[in-house]
């Protein structure tokens, strides 16, 4: 229940890489996995796929994406720059429900979730590698702060 715990072991990444990233990374069969994991039994599923056409686009929505193991599998990253506050309260927000209550929400998001992203914000240092920067503090007017290739 830490936020390293959280951190280190939200996600299976070597799933992700193995059933997803390489099937559809260069060379690879384009069949591949649309689900790794069922969240609410914690399973792993495997027979969900899917292929992919030859020339579609993959664009993924996850947290910790630029994770060491998972840098060289992207083409371009787009990192959502928002204020802690802001990340906290939009998630206690969407989550209250799911998690019990707005306090419980909160302290959720304190504890644990946001103080993952600190220790990945801290050691893999997402927004000065994302290819494109948006700060994404105002959901009505998200703003480019940069745009151009990953290093």
């Amino acid at each position: 229940m830490s936020a390293r715990g959280y951190y280190e072991d939200a996600y299976d990444f070597g799933a992700l890489i193995e059933r997803v990233l390489v099937p559809l990374g260069p060379g690879g069969k384009l069949v591949y996995a649309t689900k790794v994991h069922d969240l609410h039994t914690d399973a792993v599923v495997t027979d969900a796929i899917a292929i992919a056409p030859r020339d579609g686009v993959v664009v993924f929505d996850c947290t910790f994406l630029q994770r060491g193991q998972m840098r060289n599998h992207w083409d371009e990253v787009i990192y959502l720059q928002v204020d802690r506050e802001r990340a906290i309260a939009r998630g206690v927000s969407r989550d209250a429900q799911l998690l019990g209550s707005l306090d419980e929400a909160r302290r959720a998001y304190e504890e644990r979730y946001m103080a993952a992203c600190d220790i990945y914000i801290r050691e893999e240092l997402p927004a000065e590698r994302a290819s494109i920067l948006i700060d994404h503090n105002d959901l009505e007017d998200p703003r480019i702060v940069r745009c151009g290739y990953l290093a």
